[in-house]
């Protein structure tokens, strides 16, 4: 009986010590919001690095070519959580049609297909591997992720192409 008791008494203090490193770890996540961006995402009033890559009709994209303002997408084949922002990034399209979209797809053309036709002749479409030009520009580490940027900064940014503040009209 006595190694039952302390079998219970030892379970006890393991809950709550976990309990208390859970309401720790809500605290630091607290007092996180607001002051950075989640990991991954272009941070707001980042300046953009430089790039130059080809979309796929042959144009050349750079930060210079974003102009005042562009909605740039950042999807990935073996991402579960891009296939579902499509259908949103569709309908801002239609919504803010003089919107300026760009969608930089990762992983293999072959994977990336069900990412890529639903957005032809809505965005200027890259295809490009991880961790490469524009990913590394913009210092995106996860997907999806969306960013505005107008004349070279990060004016916002997200994982879901919803939340973003509507296109400034000029």
């Amino acid at each position: 009986m006595s190694m039952l008791a302390v079998a219970v008494a030892l379970t006890g203090v393991l809950c709550v010590v976990n309990l208390l490193l859970t309401f720790g770890v809500i605290r630091r996540l607290k007092e996180g919001q607001g002051t950075s961006s989640p990991v991954g995402l272009p941070v707001p009033g980042a300046v953009v690095g430089e790039f130059e890559v080809a979309a796929r009709d042959g144009r050349i994209l750079s930060r210079e070519s974003l102009g005042e303002g562009a909605l740039v997408a950042f999807l990935s084949a073996g991402c579960g959580g891009c296939g579902p922002q499509i259908p949103r990034l569709l309908e801002r399209a239609r919504e803010h049609r003089g919107e300026r979209i760009v969608a930089v797809v990762s992983g293999p053309e072959a994977e990336a297909a069900q990412l890529v036709e639903p957005l032809a002749g809505v965005a200027d479409i890259v295809l490009e591997p991880q961790g490469k030009a524009v990913n590394d520009a913009f210092g995106v580490r996860g997907y999806p992720s969306f960013c505005q940027v107008a004349d070279g900064v990060v004016t916002a940014s997200s994982v879901n192409v919803a939340v973003l503040p509507a296109p400034s009209r000029s």
